[in-house]
């Protein structure tokens, strides 16, 4: 949709002006999950 990019990892950011007070309206308590290792990966 074009509404959100990520220009580095970690990072977003926003295509549409005032895009960002929108989503704080929308979701006003971010909640981060907690990071999980992925299943047996073998590199």
């Amino acid at each position: 949709m074009g509404l959100l990019y990520t220009p580095d990892h970690g990072y977003a950011a926003f295509t549409v002006p005032d895009f960002d007070e929108f989503m704080k309206r929308a979701v006003p308590e971010l909640v981060i999950p907690e990071v999980r290792r992925r299943g047996n990966q073998t590199a």
